[in-house]
């Protein structure tokens, strides 16, 4: 199992996220925030389990993406590194998921 580290605009990510979930529904956005540590866990243990995605940004090589669990339009994007999990973003599968990653 690797530990997982999480970039600051993961945070934003998730602030966002919930307060989105939220306005529509209180408690699907605490079942949200229970999804994504399981998800975080899983992958944590299984860092293989996410599909790489074939990137023209060389620079988002090696990134693969994973569904949070129970959410299903919701993405977690990592990169395995030697000593642990990178998370780059935690994102709605409807946005220009190159174009917000690149930026990262």
């Amino acid at each position: 199992m690797k530990p997982i580290h999480k970039r600051k605009e993961v945070i934003y990510d998730l602030a966002d996220l919930y307060g989105w979930i939220c306005e529509r529904n209180p408690d699907a956005a605490e079942r949200f925030l229970r999804a994504i540590d399981d998800t975080l866990h899983q992958i944590s243990r299984h860092p293989g389990i996410g599909w790489e995605r074939p990137w023209r940004n060389p620079k988002l090589n090696g990134m693969r993406s994973w569904r949070v669990e129970g959410f299903s339009n919701f993405l977690i994007f990592y990169r395995e590194e030697a000593i642990s999990i990178e998370i780059f973003g935690v994102l709605r599968g409807a946005r220009h998921l190159a174009r917000v990653l690149s930026r990262r």
